[in-house]
């Protein structure tokens, strides 16, 4: 429902199946229903932002969860030559270990981008997870309250191309704490972007 030329206001629901053709106890049936606002792109703060329920039901060794869901991304521009992003989210991931079937990811970025010239940009960013896993039955020696953080800081170069794309070479700092062993890392990723927008 559109409350102003800048503003709608949203109201969502879903009925999600997901299925692991080689691990069928793992199967889970879920729902989850979300509010929120979408701002426009012209708008002072642009982005949207959605809170909301999600309730997931394990067919085998998945345990139920039930619980808060949210997600925001919005960004703003500051004096016309630097733009400031955030994004946030809270939600259920399913994880690669037979083990612990999913996590709950909470966690926060901040990107920073300063623009040098009318083509060329700098980037700096920062952000942090938290993943709080959930044991599967039947594994009573593993950690019942297992918890992961994982952080990452990151700055880039990027070129515009047009009004509307940016291409980017990045280097990003990554570090995992865990407390399962062979789980901790620290690492360097880099790589290009290619992102189309504001």
């Amino acid at each position: 429902h559109s409350l102003t030329t800048l503003t709608t206001f949203v109201v969502s629901s879903q009925a999600i199946r997901d299925r692991f053709e080689f691990t069928q106890s793992r199967n889970t049936n879920s729902v989850r229903v979300e509010t929120g606002f979408d701002l426009a792109p012209f708008a002072l703060i642009s982005g949207r932002g959605r809170v909301g329920y999600r309730r997931l039901n394990g067919d085998g060794t998945t345990p139920n969860y039930s619980g808060l869901v949210s997600s925001v991304i919005a960004g703003t521009a500051i004096k016309g030559r630097t733009h400031l992003d955030i994004a946030t989210a809270r939600d259920v991931n399913y994880s690669l270990e037979l083990a612990y079937p999913y996590f709950l990811q909470t966690g926060v970025a901040v990107t920073v981008t300063p623009r040098l010239t009318q083509r060329w940009d700098m980037q700096a960013r920062v952000g942090v997870q938290r993943l709080a896993y959930r044991i599967a039955p039947g594994f009573p020696d593993l950690l019942p309250h297992r918890v992961d953080r994982y952080g990452v800081t990151g700055a880039g170069v990027g070129l515009r191309v047009g009004r509307e794309m940016r291409v980017g070479f990045n280097v990003d700092r990554e570090r995992r704490a865990s407390p399962v062993q062979r789980r901790d890392y620290l690492g360097y990723r880099t790589g290009m972007s290619v992102t189309y927008g504001r």
